[in-house]
Formats: structure tokens, C-alpha cells, sequence
């Protein structure tokens, strides 16, 4: 009796499989009756090939695929962003308040101890004094 229901319950599983299914044919103008020839999609699907194989296709939804181009460019800006932002402090030596006047700026205060620093590079001169200087 077990062995019949069983069967029974493979047949409705079957039907009810079948009922959500279409039948696509991977060579179109193959035999229809060949099961080699024969899978099955979703009815949400539609039969296609891709790359030479058979296959089911479907299209995203509207708002995931949107979604998943603002992920992939929100994240390139953001890289490019921080990445534009380090190449401007390492070209300022890290000395991002001060300006070429002097003043100092809003954001940072700079103390009296500070002042005898200056922007901009040494010449030879200088290079050669701070040689001496050294030895000395």
C-alpha cells in the first residue's frame, strides 16, 4: 500500500511541476519527440540560448537592476573621491591649513612656535649650509 502512495504522491508532484513548466527544445529544428532535445523553464522564463547552449531567460525587474548600477558607481566615486583626497593631502605634506600669505586659516590655529616655518623648497645654497651644519 506504501509502495502505491508513493506513486501517487510522485505523480501530483510531477503534475504540479509540470504545470509551472514550458517545454523548450535546445535544436528547434530537432525532433520533438527526442528527450535529449527537450528541458523545461519556468513559465516567468522564456526558452533562449546563450553561448550556444540551451537555457532559460528572464529579465531583471526594473529596481534591481537600477539598484545594482547605483551600488557599482556609488562605489567608484567614493574610491575615486578618497583616493583624490590623499593625493591632495600628500602634495601638501600634510600641512593643509597654512596658505602663501602667512594669515593662517579658520580651520586650525597655528601657534607662535610654528611661525618660523615656511612653505616652498630649498636651494643649493640652503642644501650646502645644512651640509656644513651637520659636519659642524
Amino acid at each position: 500500500m506504501t509502495s502505491i502512495k508513493g506513486i501517487v504522491l510522485l505523480w501530483l508532484h510531477w503534475v504540479q511541476v509540470s504545470a509551472d513548466k514550458i517545454e523548450c527544445y535546445s535544436d528547434v529544428d530537432g525532433s520533438k519527440d527526442d528527450p535529449n532535445n527537450i528541458y523545461n523553464c519556468n513559465k516567468a522564463e522564456k526558452c533562449c540560448h546563450e553561448s550556444g547552449l540551451p537555457s532559460c531567460c528572464t529579465e531583471k525587474p526594473t529596481e534591481v537592476a537600477v539598484w545594482e548600477q547605483v551600488q557599482l558607481w556609488g562605489t567608484l566615486v567614493a574610491l575615486i573621491i578618497i583616493l583624490a583626497l590623499l593625493v591632495w593631502y600628500w602634495r601638501h605634506d600634510g600641512n593643509y591649513c597654512s596658505n602663501e600669505k602667512g594669515e593662517q586659516c579658520s580651520c586650525c590655529r597655528r601657534s607662535e612656535d610654528d611661525s618660523h616655518i615656511t612653505e616652498g623648497t630649498a636651494g643649493p645654497e640652503d642644501e650646502k649650509q645644512l651640509e656644513y651644519q651637520e659636519v659642524e
